[in-house]
């Protein structure tokens, strides 16, 4: 459970954050802001990465939240598949310029990268996962390995993320998305896709 001095710690950076940027922000600026000393900051926290993180986990939740409300809001089993992919790229893309992230900062600070993509991993492949079990009781997909199929999904779109996300290209995502999936259907659908 977080201490009210945490909790301001953690407010004053997310603010920072996102107005500065992470790379801009300096602890100077954290600690000026929640109105505490800088002795006050390193109880509770190693430096500005490890604060970082703590608010990108909870990026990470809302995200999770975004991306099951898009899924939710389709009933076709492929329109579910395509919200997915869909509002992930546009919510990752939205949490890293809200942050001004670029990937040096996401792979700087060791273990906890690490442990942040694991937790999104997990809740993509939970996703995924539903929506093929889903679309295989409605007869439109045909998964023979609901495990392994799920698991390829998701680390095929990792694959993507790089030039989608992380290089901030301007690209129609959708027109982009449309034309992977088409491939992907192709070998689940149990009907040929117009």
């Amino acid at each position: 459970m977080k201490t009210n001095t945490e909790k301001k710690i953690i407010e004053a950076a997310y603010k920072l954050f996102t107005h500065l940027g992470f790379r801009n922000t300096k602890i100077n600026d954290i600690t000026n802001s929640a109105k505490i000393s800088k002795a006050t900051f390193y109880n509770y926290f190693d430096g500005k990465g490890q604060i970082f993180f703590v608010i990108l986990i909870n990026e990470v939740e809302r995200l999770r939240k975004k991306i099951e409300n898009a899924i939710n809001q389709e009933s076709d089993p492929h329109r579910k598949i395509r919200a997915f992919f869909i509002s992930k790229i546009e919510g990752m893309r939205e949490t890293l310029n809200r942050f001004d992230i670029q990937t040096k900062d996401i792979f700087l600070h060791n273990p906890i990268p690490k442990t942040l993509l694991e937790k999104m991993f997990n809740n993509e492949l939970k996703m995924i996962k539903d929506i093929l079990s889903y679309g295989k009781k409605k007869g439109v997909f045909s998964v023979k390995d609901l495990d392994f199929t799920a698991y390829v999904i998701v680390k095929g779109i990792q694959g993507f993320e790089n030039p989608w996300v992380f290089e901030n290209k301007e690209l129609r995502i959708d027109e982009k998305v449309d034309a992977m999936l088409e491939v992907l259907f192709s070998g689940l659908s149990t009907n040929r896709i117009n």
